[in-house]
């Protein structure tokens, strides 16, 4: 179980046992070993490699996408932007809060930005007055993507297309969220199966 690590840098743990560990996202490559992690409205990306057989499970927030970790998993996995390795990989976000519904107020990240990542944010983000912002973390990350050589299909980039804030089935919500001030969290797990990846 990946619990959010505290700090300012993303951490990125390999494991091959069960356990809880205080990170930003797991990677494994042993079959039949659950990878999970809690959220209430940051997105959980799974991210498989189809030729290296290696499974990851990130945690995306706001600080998970600003700190760019699906880069650094590509990164640490040795896989080059615009290469053929891009294209072993497939990526699946789960339920978070949408471009809708979260609302961040002065941004303390905007400042210290990079020209690159702030023209990035600014494609995602619509600034609604008084140093408010509505971010769309599914929608930098996967802009993300396809500036590293993702092919924008359904089969290499997926999206289950929750928002953990407002979607409903019949008045009931499924899900915790923590802008609704819910103190709840769900699981999302993935695990190497002896044939394929199951999320």
């Amino acid at each position: 179980v990946a619990e959010m690590a505290p700090g300012d840098e993303a951490v990125i743990l390999d494991v091959e046992n069960t356990g809880v560990y205080g990170c930003d996202g797991l990677c494994t490559k042993k079959p039949n070993l659950s990878l999970t992690l809690k959220t209430a409205d940051c997105v959980p990306v799974t991210v498989f490699d189809r030729k290296e057989g290696r499974l990851a499970l990130l945690h995306c927030g706001l600080k998970g996408t600003n700190d760019r970790l699906l880069n650094q998993l590509f990164r640490r996995w040795g896989i080059v932007p615009h290469t053929d390795r891009v294209s072993d990989l497939q990526v699946v976000f789960g339920p978070g809060i949408c471009g809708r519904c979260y609302k961040v107020k002065n941004p303390p990240q905007l400042e210290s930005w990079d020209p690159v990542k702030r023209a990035l944010w600014e494609r995602i983000s619509t600034h609604i007055g008084d140093g408010k912002y509505m971010i769309d973390l599914v929608r930098f990350m996967h802009n993300d993507l396809t500036d590293y050589g993702f092919a924008p299909v359904l089969e290499q980039i997926d999206s289950v297309h929750y928002c953990t804030y407002h979607s409903s089935f019949g008045g009931y919500r499924p899900f915790f969220s923590h802008r609704r001030g819910e103190s709840g969290r769900f699981m999302t797990a993935a695990m190497i199966t002896e044939t394929r990846p199951s999320f």
